[in-house]
């Protein structure tokens, strides 16, 4: 992984200094927030609020040449509590966060890409939880993807597409959320694909492709008993641009889990892929997605996913989008079920030149059933608004975001109010 890393560094800088057509664009910036929180613990029983104060000092970079394409958002995260101060996040794999992208030839039948991204995310959705709260039921995620791949002309109208994918997901600092240890279990998946794909016309193409991944988890608990498998994937597509901004992207075909492990039953079944985009007009655009898949977890083993999802934006003088989803998740290994329908409203409303306000409310249902365990019932709904001021390197808001999750396990059931002024400057 280093040399690969050393490689790619200096194809970089070796195609910044040999192309006298390169566009570099290098930017820097700061940002630092005190935020209230009334429960940072997430706690039903004991709720302790705390001040918190975060600085994130960071840099952006994007290069665009003939035979490079690179993008890179790096910073690093520091928050510090006023009274709680062994919760302060001021340790390396705390506080990294980066989004980088570099693709090597990209106008070219053969072309490589690095794709990396540091960040925080939500382990458990069945345990307390939030988008707001950084620290409880979270960890910090490192993955990385690499994707050398081939074109071959077939014919005029004819591609066969070659893939592979090396990815790789490492998870620090876990959060434990409850009396029993909760860990992430890092993994590397090799993937393997070829497509044929024939062009229709200028707007529409058919294919047919299969795909062989190898996924290899490492188990941090002994009592995770999550197996590595083999994953066969056969499937037929077709992308269909209609008159009027109607377009049509499905995919379809059968998909098959078989583990190394004997204890572990392997798994088939049909898997599709459905969108459809729709621009009613200049200012009103419509979506609609349904995907039926085998899908991994953290730590729960593989799950058949179904999950359907409608979109509609309205952008004008203001922006408003409205999304409404269902979803539903079996973990075979668990022999457990998770159900969740919900929806959201988000929006943008600029005061003049300067000034915007923003504002977020959603809510879900969601039910989690597993065999001899009794039912949970969860609805979480929330509210979030923000008054922003934006000049030219200088970016302020004050905002306010309140959730509720409201389980019938009292040790998921809780309330969480957060005021937060932020301040980011770009230099």
């Amino acid at each position: 992984m280093k040399k690969l890393t050393y490689i790619l560094i200096i194809s970089f800088l070796s195609q910044i200094s040999i192309n006298l057509h390169a566009q570099l664009e290098f930017n820097s910036y700061i940002s630092t927030a005190e935020e209230y929180n009334d429960n940072i613990y997430l706690d039903p029983h004991n709720e302790e609020s705390d001040w918190i104060t975060t600085i994130e000092p960071g840099i952006s970079l994007d290069y665009d040449s003939l035979n490079l394409d690179a993008s890179l958002d790096y910073s690093m995260r520091f928050r510090f509590y006023n009274d709680n101060t062994d919760k302060n996040e001021n340790a390396l794999n705390d506080v990294q966060r980066a989004d980088g992208d570099l693709t090597l030839f990209p106008d070219n039948n053969f072309h490589f890409n690095a794709n990396g991204r540091i960040s925080r995310v939500i382990l458990d959705d069945r345990e307390s939880s939030s988008d707001e709260n950084e620290s409880i039921n979270k960890a910090t995620l490192y993955n990385y993807t690499f994707n050398p791949s081939y074109r071959i002309r077939l014919g005029s109208t004819t591609d066969l597409n070659l893939d592979y994918f090396l990815t790789q997901s490492v998870y620090k600092e876990v959060e434990d959320t409850s009396a029993t240890p909760f860990d992430a279990n890092d993994f590397i998946e090799h993937t393997a694909s070829a497509e044929l794909l024939k062009h229709l016309s200028q707007r529409n193409n058919v294919s047919l492709s299969y795909e062989y991944s190898y996924f290899n988890e490492d188990e941090r608990l002994a009592t995770n008993e999550n197996g590595d498998y083999d994953h066969h994937s056969i499937m037929t597509g077709i992308d269909y641009a209609f008159a009027r901004g109607l377009s049509l992207n499905a995919l379809a075909g059968w998909s098959s889990i078989s583990y190394t492990e004997n204890y572990q039953d392997d798994q088939a079944n049909a898997i599709w892929e459905i969108g459809l985009n729709y621009a009613l007009s200049e200012t009103l655009q419509a979506s609609f997605e349904y995907n039926n898949n085998f899908t991994p977890s953290v730590s729960r083993g593989v799950s058949l996913n179904k999950e359907a999802r409608f979109i509609l934006t309205y952008s004008r003088r203001f922006t408003i989008s409205t999304e409404i989803f269902t979803n539903q998740s079996e973990y075979e290994e668990e022999n457990s079920r998770d159900e969740g329908v919900g929806g959201m409203i988000t929006g943008v409303l600029p005061l003049g030149r300067y000034f915007s306000i923003n504002f977020r409310t959603d809510y879900a249902e969601y039910k989690y059933l597993e065999q001899g365990v009794p039912d949970e019932n969860v609805d979480r709904y929330g509210f979030g608004t923000g008054l922003n001021l934006t000049l030219n390197h200088l970016t302020t808001s004050l905002n306010y975001n309140y959730r509720r999750n409201n389980s019938t396990r009292n040790e998921n059931d809780y309330t969480n109010n957060i005021i937060f002024f932020e301040i980011r400057w770009d230099f």
